[in-house]
């Protein structure tokens, strides 16, 4: 679903294979696409399956913080609290690029409150994400010794791409 919704659509990825195959990768194509296609449905779960987890680690560093009293232990709550705030930055992006207005998950909550949450703007969401990035820059490091990690450059990298969307000159 991510290459159809996010490649196909956008004309960086084929659909490829037999015309009768993949007719739902075709209608993203062709933007002939209608609310049942369950490739949209799919990228919905998907980012807030990821918005999830990203708030859980978040407020999981939160009970690790009243935990720890080592300026060392402290920073690395503070690091991967960074890191859990662009992963989410990066899902509320995407689905502010896919669906426009969206429900703002900051929080675990329970099913009633999720279904009255009201959709926030795309301004609101913008600002949020920029919140989170903001944030990140100033915890994350430089770089890590591990591979892979998200640094204050991924964040820097990601609220640059935000801004363009934005459409926010000075900030990009």
């Amino acid at each position: 679903s991510y290459v159809a919704v996010l490649e196909v659509a956008s004309d960086d990825a084929d659909k490829g294979s037999d015309v009768t195959d993949g007719v739902t990768v075709k209608e993203l194509d062709e933007f002939t696409f209608t609310p049942t296609n369950n490739h949209i449905n799919n990228m919905w779960v998907y980012f807030y399956n990821i918005v999830s987890s990203a708030n859980y680690a978040i407020e999981s560093m939160d009970k690790f913080q009243e935990a720890v009293s080592s300026e060392d232990a402290l920073k690395t709550v503070a690091q991967c609290r960074g890191e859990a705030k662009i992963i989410r930055a990066y899902a509320y992006f995407n689905l502010v690029r896919l669906f426009g207005a969206v429900p703002k998950i900051d929080r675990t909550m329970t099913s009633q409150e999720l279904g009255n949450l009201p959709a926030s703007s795309v301004e609101e969401m913008y600002k949020f994400i920029y919140e989170d990035l903001d944030e990140a820059i100033s915890v994350c490091p430089e770089s890590y010794m591990e591979k892979g990690r998200y640094t204050k450059y991924t964040a820097m990298a990601l609220k640059a791409k935000v801004a363009l969307y934005a459409k926010d000159w000075k900030e990009a």
